[in-house]
């Protein structure tokens, strides 16, 4: 009888042990199905949110480079039309009786560089190359406003002078501006004309061309620089005619 009742006693406390174990185990699942589950959240939150970012990053960058193309596509029709009013006042003004156009210079739009940062964001070569551009035709147009200017108060010395040599001197002064106004408006529209075929690539191009180091693009931009002052040095350097080198 003692033995039936050692053998029921230990067969009960071998149930209520395992039953302990699996409740035990089941709580460990439990917590750790939980700390799993909130990790995982967590981490598809992070990457749904970082892509989100990312294609928020691209759309604005896409934004940005439309609103640059609008800008150039301005800035290549004044240009063109301001190569219409110089062409045809050089032609008035050859004559004896010439006479100046009407037609007045149409100021040129500058490119804002903050549309490049916040809320777009480029990649550091992308960045390095529509700044240099954007920079160097801003540049350009800077060096307009005084010639346009200059050549705008030409007119009415011309109306103030007297019929002559004068005159003429002031007229001739006028149509060199014409011409070297011609000449860089030229300039700027194969300047724009590049700025708008780099806006322009195609996505895969961009991608590609984001994985060049951007001192490679330093190195063509100073190299290409020096090129000038090589020249001018050049010729500097060149005898003329009736001298004698040192």
């Amino acid at each position: 009888m003692r033995a039936y009742m050692n053998l029921d006693e230990f067969v009960s406390n071998y149930l209520t042990n395992l039953s302990s174990q699996l409740d035990a185990s089941n709580t460990y699942l439990t917590i750790f199905a939980a700390v799993l589950g909130a990790v995982l959240g967590i981490v598809l939150s992070l990457l749904v949110g970082w892509f989100g970012g990312k294609l928020k990053t691209l759309s604005y960058n896409r934004i940005v480079r439309q609103q640059l193309i609008g800008l150039t596509e301005d800035n290549l029709m004044r240009c063109r039309a301001n190569i219409g009013v110089l062409n045809n006042e050089l032609l008035r003004l050859r004559g004896i009786d010439g006479k100046m156009t009407l037609s007045g210079i149409a100021a040129l739009i500058d490119y804002p560089t903050q549309l490049l940062h916040l809320p777009a964001s480029f990649r550091s070569s992308e960045l390095f190359l529509l700044r240099m551009q954007i920079s160097a035709l801003n540049a350009h147009h800077a060096q307009l406003i005084n010639v346009v200017h200059l050549r705008e108060s030409l007119s009415i010395e011309i109306r103030k002078a007297p019929v002559g040599q004068q005159e003429w001197e002031i007229v001739g002064l006028r149509q060199e501006y014409n011409r070297h106004l011609k000449t860089k408006y030229l300039e700027i529209i194969e300047f724009t004309q590049a700025l708008q075929d780099y806006l322009s690539i195609g996505a895969w191009k961009r991608f590609l061309m984001n994985f060049i180091p951007t001192r490679k693009f330093r190195k063509m931009r100073d190299s290409q620089a020096a090129i000038p002052t090589q020249n001018n040095n050049a010729s500097n350097s060149t005898p003329q005619q009736g001298t004698e080198p040192n």
